[in-house]
């Protein structure tokens, strides 16, 4: 499990990091949140959907068919599409909200990535200063997180304007075929129907684009089925039934573009 803790100089001033170069550590992330920035990129070589956190709700990638499997991260590590989202290039890296609502930016210490050297860059300089790498993956997460909230309430007004419906995937299992619960898409019908002002609601909140990008996207979910009876003829399923989406408040090589 992961050990996500907060970078803090009295922990970390003598431990060191390494940039990731495999992306073995997303293995078992079925999907992986997305925010509006980086989704023109993201749906040109991943299916999108949408999935609900308590009361909000944001686009995922979807990246696997079955409970913790990534279809996208091949046996020696590689990932397989030509978009890598965002949550995933800050690793072993993320932020996560403390207790006054501030960001805090965290570090996982159960990754083979992080430890007491001496391979690995620094953490802290010898004034306990963030080094100039850790500062530059923080202003990426906080790009990532700042554009989050923005998505988010784009996303939840698509769904409190009912635009949003169940997305039916089907998929082969040993006892039959099963529907995938949980995903959502775009209802188009609905969006359509809506009067001047709610129309105008979501056009202010960048929503529109949000919600076409995640219909022009679903026209990779073939590509994940091939790659889903690819995986079946070499690796046995170890477990059947709906995607674990108990690991959403995740965050989460380092390549700091517009996303």
């Amino acid at each position: 499990m992961p050990q996500i803790t907060a970078l803090t100089p009295e922990r970390h001033a003598h431990k060191r990091w390494m940039r990731f170069s495999s992306y073995a550590f997303a293995r078992d992330r079925a999907v992986a949140p997305l925010v509006g920035a980086e989704l023109a990129r993201a749906a040109l070589s991943l299916p999108v959907v949408f999935l609900q956190q308590d009361e909000t709700w944001l686009p995922f990638a979807l990246l696997g068919l079955a409970p913790d499997t990534n279809l996208m991260v091949s046996a020696d590590g590689r990932w397989l599409a030509a978009y890598v989202p965002a949550a995933l290039r800050g690793y072993p890296f993320q932020l996560a909200r403390a207790q006054d609502e501030q960001w805090v930016l965290c570090v996982d210490e159960s990754s083979e990535l992080v430890g007491d050297g001496p391979a690995g860059e620094a953490f802290f300089d010898a004034d306990k200063q963030a080094t100039p790498a850790v500062k530059e993956i923080l202003d990426f997460l906080g790009k990532v997180a700042h554009n989050h909230e923005a998505t988010a309430k784009a996303c939840t007004a698509l769904a409190r304007h009912g635009c949003l419906q169940p997305c039916l995937i089907t998929v082969p299992t040993d006892a039959g075929s099963k529907q995938i619960s949980g995903l959502y898409q775009l209802d188009e019908s609905a969006l359509n129907q809506l009067d001047d002002a709610a129309f105008l609601e979501l056009r202010h909140l960048g929503a529109l684009p949000i919600a076409y990008l995640q219909t022009l996207s679903l026209q990779h979910l073939p590509r994940l089925a091939e790659l889903a009876e690819a995986r079946s003829r070499t690796v046995p399923p170890e477990r059947n039934g709906d995607i674990d989406l108990s690991f959403l408040d995740r965050g989460g090589t380092l390549k700091f573009d517009n996303f």
